[in-house]
This record gives C-alpha cells, sequence and structure tokens, in this order.
C-alpha cells in the first residue's frame, strides 16, 4: 500500500512541479569565441522566458562558473549579486552581445499540449534555462565520459 501511496505521490509533484514542459528552447550549434572568455574553460547558464504566446520575450545571463582545479567555480550568479567576482562582472559585459546574437538564432517549439497547459500557468511567463559549456576542459570532460 506504502509503494502505491509513493507512485500517487511522485505522478502527483510530477504533474505539479513540471508544468512547463510545453515545449522546448531549440538553440543554434554555435560555440563561445576563446577569446570572448580569456580562454578559460566554464559554463555560461541562459535564462529565457517563453511569453504565453510561445515566443522568447526576454532572456538574461544567469550565471556563469569557471573551471579550477577540476571543479566549477561560481563568479557570477544573478540572484546572488554580492558573491560575484570581478571576472564574472567583465565576462558578463563581454558576453552580451554574443548572447544576443545567440537568443536572435534561438527558438521555442510548441508542443501539441502548449495551449492546454498554459491556460493553467499564473505567471506571465515560462523559465526555461540553458546550459552552455566553454574552453577545452568542456571537450576533455566529454571525452572522459565516453571512455
Amino acid at each position: 500500500m506504502k509503494k502505491y501511496l509513493f507512485i500517487l505521490f511522485l505522478f502527483i509533484i510530477y504533474n505539479i512541479c513540471c508544468i512547463a514542459q510545453e515545449g522546448e528552447v531549440v538553440t543554434p550549434q554555435i560555440s563561445i569565441p576563446d577569446s570572448l572568455v580569456f580562454v578559460k574553460s566554464g559554463a555560461l547558464y541562459i535564462k529565457y522566458l517563453i511569453t504565453k504566446n510561445g515566443d522568447i520575450g526576454k532572456y538574461y545571463i544567469d550565471a556563469i562558473s569557471l573551471v579550477e582545479k577540476d571543479e566549477y567555480k561560481d563568479v557570477f550568479d544573478k540572484r546572488f549579486p554580492k558573491k560575484n567576482k570581478k571576472i564574472g562582472l567583465v565576462l558578463v559585459k563581454r558576453l552580451q552581445k554574443w548572447v544576443d546574437d545567440f537568443v536572435k538564432k534561438s527558438r521555442f517549439e510548441k508542443s501539441l499540449i502548449f495551449y492546454d497547459q498554459i491556460k493553467k500557468l499564473c505567471d506571465q511567463y515560462l523559465s526555461y534555462g540553458v546550459r552552455l559549456e566553454f574552453g577545452d576542459y568542456s571537450v576533455k570532460s566529454r571525452r572522459n565520459r565516453i571512455k
């Protein structure tokens, strides 16, 4: 009986938390130039805000992490501005034009249930995040995962 209640609980939580499965953001297959990121390795997190019509309404750089000693360290996070480091703020300024071009080439593909599910949404936007790796470490980590 506990097993069935647990499965029912997971099903309800999945439906509540995963309401934003009305489609997906399709991004172009272009990489971040090494010259923009001071030839460092890391990850860039972009947050897309999708309107109720299915268009990309707003976007912003959510976070930037750099690889130091084989670990990702946050250098910029929009939610915690006091923890931002100087290199993170510089990277945001340098990457903003590239991100603008990247988002112009991105698009949102609606699923078949988009309009049914969007009626349940209280907010003005749907939120989607994209993680982009850059530098040599991302290539190296992919090779290690394949081995």
